[in-house]
C-alpha cells in the first residue's frame, strides 16, 4: 500500500532545514562584512569632515616688522588662542617663553609689539605657537636673513604640531 513514508518526509525536512540554516549563516556573514565596511567608511568620512572644518577655520599667524616694531597677524580664517612665543635673552634677562593665554587673535587681528614689549627684541628668529578653537596646535617660525644685497628678508614657515 502506498501510504506516506513519514521517515522520508522527515529526512527531506531535516535536509531542507540544514540547507536553510547554512544559507542564513552565509547571508549573515555577508551582512556582518558589509556592516564592518560601512563602519570603516563612516569613520573615514567623519575624519575627512573634521579636517575640512579645521581647514576652513584654521588660524595662520604671519610675522612682520614695520618701523622697528615686530608684529604678528592672524591671516587665517579662524581664531588663534593661547598665543605664545619664545623670548630671547636680552638686557640681562634669561631666555624663556612668553605665554599670552589671554591673547586671542580673531581673523585679520594684529598684535604689535612696540619697543618696550619683549617681542620687539627679536632680531633674527621668532617662533609663535598657538591653537585653533578646536585645540589643534600650530607654529609659525620667522627667520630674518640677509639677502645678496645685505638687506634683511623675512622667511616664514608654518606647521601643524602633533
Amino acid at each position: 500500500m502506498g501510504g506516506i513514508n513519514w521517515v522520508a518526509v522527515g529526512s527531506v525536512g531535516n535536509w531542507a532545514m540544514v540547507f536553510l540554516t547554512l544559507l542564513t549563516l552565509l547571508k549573515l556573514r555577508q551582512y556582518v562584512a558589509d556592516t564592518r565596511n560601512l563602519a570603516k567608511t563612516s569613520a573615514a568620512q567623519a575624519a575627512l569632515a573634521e579636517q575640512q572644518i579645521e581647514s576652513a577655520n584654521r588660524p595662520v599667524i604671519a610675522i612682520g616688522e614695520h618701523d622697528g616694531d615686530t608684529w604678528i597677524r592672524n591671516v587665517g580664517s579662524g581664531t588663534a588662542v593661547n598665543v605664545e612665543w619664545d623670548l630671547p635673552a636680552h638686557e640681562g634677562q634669561p631666555a624663556g617663553v612668553e605665554r599670552r593665554s589671554f591673547l586671542t587673535l580673531d581673523s585679520q587681528a594684529v598684535f604689535i609689539a612696540d619697543r618696550a614689549d619683549t617681542m620687539a627684541h627679536f632680531k633674527d628668529y621668532l617662533s609663535v605657537r598657538y591653537s585653533s578653537i578646536s585645540g589643534k596646535r600650530y607654529e609659525t617660525v620667522g627667520e630674518w636673513r640677509r639677502d645678496a644685497d645685505n638687506e634683511r628678508a623675512l622667511v616664514q614657515r608654518f606647521r601643524v604640531l602633533e
